[in-house]
């Protein structure tokens, strides 16, 4: 049996040369039969995926969801199929102002959506902003995989929960409890097979160095396996970093190699360099203020305090601008939660999970393509 990409060079050539014909199809589609575009659509990513071109799929595919959209917020069944092409390809840009659209309307009789296009496109819309660096929306939506209503942990969510926690620890330092409303049965399954997570992040929150060292070498294979060791060691980054944040709030000045010994870099090879890397490049993004001069031996790092006060009336209207946002968006999760939960697929035991084979890549395609990048050489 000839495997996937190997067919005869004809073969090959015939399916590439149909793929702008394809495009053309349904670049000019009219939107009259709901299903027609998902035919489309999974016609195109079938033969842009197996000639090894995902990126001529995403720009039709991102045109098919605003045909299909009866607003900005609303999933459509071509959100996953997109996402999923746009990290293949890894080109982001055609999808970003999609996906910074928050899902306020599941209509799965107007667009014949199910409960795993929910899942699926949260769990990769989590994955393209994990990439990107966009850890707080990373964050929300590897959590709105992960609470959806389910009466077991399904495969999706099991991997997405790995990943919240790993970019919770990116973005907050700790990893913030699940919503109430998620279901206490998924998050048994989830704390039952994600243990090495679960333990990595306790011994992150001590922000001791030696112990997250430990941790992360107990369970490096598990980390690897799983297409999770460059988010593991951008959490050992992120660490020096908040440490260094903490040694300002106690010092005016240290020098770099006391600021390398505080946070557990001295025994390192280059770790006072290592360490003024770090602090310059928090300078730069404004993650604390700071001056170092190297007129002393080694250089020395004298902290500042923030300049700005946070004290005007624009930081006021701002702040009141996010309460009302998030005032909004509940209101309209707490509509979409009780949708998802009607949803005939939210019953089906083919997205549960299992002993024998318990993340089905053929169904789930949840390391197709991740594997390129997510790794300790793209995240660092």
């Amino acid at each position: 049996m000839e495997s996937k990409f190997d067919w005869p060079q004809t073969k090959v050539n015939t399916r590439r040369r149909a793929v702008p014909r394809a495009v053309l199809i349904i670049g000019g589609a009219a939107v009259t039969n709901i299903e027609l575009p998902l035919s489309f659509a999974e016609a195109l990513v079938k033969i842009a995926t197996e000639t090894q071109q995902p990126m001529i799929a995403i720009r039709p595919l991102a045109t098919f969801i605003q045909r299909l959209q009866a607003n900005p917020g609303q999933l459509t069944m071509i959100h996953p199929l997109l996402a999923k092409t746009c990290l293949l390809a890894q080109s982001f840009r055609d999808i970003i102002p999609i996906i910074d659209s928050d899902i306020s309307d599941v209509n799965p009789v107007q667009t014949h959506i199910n409960y795993k296009d929910f899942l699926l496109y949260h769990y990769y819309g989590g994955m393209i902003y994990a990439y990107l660096k966009n850890f707080e929306r990373a964050v929300e939506f590897f959590k709105l995989a992960v609470s959806a209503p389910a009466e077991v942990a399904s495969a999706i969510q099991i991997e997405a929960y790995k990943k919240y926690i790993l970019t919770s620890l990116l973005h907050y330092g700790k990893v913030p409890a699940l919503p109430k409303y998620t279901a206490a049965s998924v998050q048994k399954c989830l704390k039952l097979h994600c243990v090495p997570y679960a333990e990595f992040s306790a011994a992150y929150e001590k922000k001791a160095n030696s112990v997250i060292k430990t941790e992360l070498e107990k369970h490096k294979q598990v980390y690897v396996r799983d297409r999770n060791f460059g988010l593991v060691k951008q959490c050992m980054e992120a660490l020096h970093r908040r440490n260094i944040q903490d040694l300002t709030r106690t010092y005016l000045t240290l020098s770099v190699e006391d600021i390398t010994t505080q946070i557990g870099l001295g025994s390192e090879l280059d770790g006072a360099k290592r360490v003024e890397g770090i602090i310059v490049r928090m300078i730069e993004s404004g993650d604390i203020f700071a001056t170092i001069s190297h007129e002393h031996a080694g250089g020395m790092v004298s902290f500042l305090d923030d300049p700005n006060q946070h004290n005007n009336t624009a930081t006021m209207d701002m702040i009141n601008t996010q309460i009302q946002k998030a005032t909004t968006i509940t209101s309209k999760l707490v509509a979409v939660d009780q949708t998802l939960a009607s949803m005939p697929a939210y019953f089906n035991r083919g997205l549960q999970m299992s002993d024998q084979n318990p993340f089905p890549e053929s169904d789930y395609g949840m390391h197709m393509g991740y594997e390129a990048y997510v790794d300790e050489e793209s995240f660092l």
